[in-house]
């Protein structure tokens, strides 16, 4: 296990932030068609400034990063997110430049994350961020299997 000296804090850049999504609204709106109920989104909005907030979402997809920017894009709140320390790594450490900037953090799957954690609580605490947490850690979906069918 490790003793978590790896952290890789946010260091969020406003201008790459902002770039990326400006070039992620029109790519989710041509690639991923996403659509955004008005009220769900007001209700993102209408959440007092300085209010401690956790997003905490099903990891289905690729984009579920990309949405949650266009979704802070929209909302007006800036989101940290909460990634694998391994993914910091690839691209000889490219993504994790971009990670940070994008603020991201570290969390190192199966070892000690009192960094991490106090991190974490820090930004929930601070209020000025949304914390946004992908639970299980990795991409998963659900395959609905339908029963066969009966005919009569």
């Amino acid at each position: 296990m490790s003793d978590g000296t790896n952290f890789r804090p946010a260091k969020l850049w406003g201008w790459v932030i902002g770039a990326v999504q400006l070039f992620l609204r029109f790519r989710l709106a041509w690639r991923n068609r996403v659509h955004l109920e008005p009220r769900d989104l007001d209700v993102l909005r209408a959440l007092p400034q300085g209010a401690g907030v956790i997003l905490a979402a099903n990891h289905s997809d690729e984009n579920d990063i990309r949405v949650c920017l266009d979704l802070s894009r929209r909302c007006g709140r800036r989101f940290l997110f909460m990634v694998n320390r391994e993914a910091f790594d690839e691209g000889f450490g490219t993504a994790g430049w971009w990670l940070q900037r994008l603020g991201a953090f570290s969390v190192e799957r199966g070892g000690q994350n009192a960094k991490a954690k106090r991190y974490a609580i820090e930004a929930v605490e601070r209020g000025q961020e949304v914390l946004v947490i992908f639970p299980e850690g990795e991409i998963w979906f659900i395959r609905l299997k339908r029963a066969p069918r009966r005919v009569p």
